[in-house]
């Protein structure tokens, strides 16, 4: 009877263990696939967000300019620049008296109430129309306004101005233009930086510089660089115009007015920067 009570004693404690195993290997189961199925929610919900800014990243820019009739000539339009690739395409469209003859047409340097030599000639205006692609990206072009698009009368009265339309940094606000301003994260183009991460660190860029001039921060930590000037910033390390000190804080592109730049360092050192459109305003950034 001793023998049989200690075998059931010994049984019931087995059972018990197996329990008890089968019940915390269930349980430690269910955790893992939950944080299984958590990881996967995670990687997907990344995995989409990336695709919308891959898709939003890879919009092409453009603007639209208006071309004001200039001498009483009856004609007045717009233009239109369009980000292809490398490449900029423009397209002239002038409504109102009709000309008879080609009009020649160019991208001037300075604004319309000051006319400089041709920077970039574009296609005659035959019937209303115009479109050409230039051989520059629009990033070289917004680095080198103001500039001015003109219409002219004919190849004969070349000094005659039909139309004209300036392109300044209030002008070419660009559309398509990486989503600037579309939301707290989705402000800065590209470059180290870190979408989920907010601004550590704020230099302001005014007509007289970039402000403050030396800052310090911690590797990792993200500096916001917003334009508060009248003209156009492209943050990019020294030296002008190679930026080869540290390649990937390039903008590569050009921020206008009430838009900012971000970008997160991801490695120690004394870092100096410029406005590529005036590299006389710089700075120093040192990352420890």
């Amino acid at each position: 009877m001793v023998i049989n009570q200690k075998k059931g004693n010994v049984a019931i404690i087995i059972l018990v263990v197996i329990l008890l195993v089968v019940g915390v290997g269930a349980i430690v189961m269910s955790k893992n696939k939950a944080a299984k199925n958590e990881a996967e929610k995670q990687a997907a919900t990344e995995a989409a967000a990336k695709a919308e800014q891959g898709k939003m990243m890879a919009m092409p820019r453009s603007a639209e300019i208006s071309l004001n009739e200039q001498g009483k000539s009856g004609q007045s339009g717009k233009a239109t620049i369009t980000e292809v690739g490398d490449k900029t395409k423009v397209t002239i469209s002038l409504a109102g008296k009709a000309s008879t003859v080609p009009q020649p047409a160019h991208i001037h340097l300075k604004s319309c109430a000051d006319i400089g030599g041709v920077k970039y000639p574009l296609s005659n205006v035959d019937k209303g129309s115009s479109v050409t692609t230039l051989d520059v990206s629009i990033d070289e072009i917004l680095a080198g306004l103001p500039l001015s698009i003109n219409v002219h009368k004919s190849a004969s009265q070349i000094a005659t101005y039909v139309a004209c339309g300036d392109l300044s940094t209030s002008t070419m606000k660009m559309t398509g233009d990486m989503m600037m301003n579309a939301g707290e994260n989705m402000g800065a183009p590209m470059g180290e930086m870190d979408m989920g991460k907010k601004a550590v660190a704020q230099i302001n860029y005014t007509d007289q510089g970039f402000t403050p001039p030396s800052i310090e921060i911690k590797v990792g930590e993200t500096v916001r660089f917003t334009n508060m000037s009248a003209t156009g910033m492209w943050v990019a390390s020294n030296p002008h115009p190679t930026h080869t000190d540290y390649p990937a804080l390039d903008a590569k592109k050009v921020i206008f007015r009430g838009e900012f730049y971000e970008f997160n360092f991801s490695k120690s050192g004394t870092f100096k920067f410029h406005n590529h459109t005036n590299s006389s305003q710089g700075g120093t950034i040192v990352v420890k």
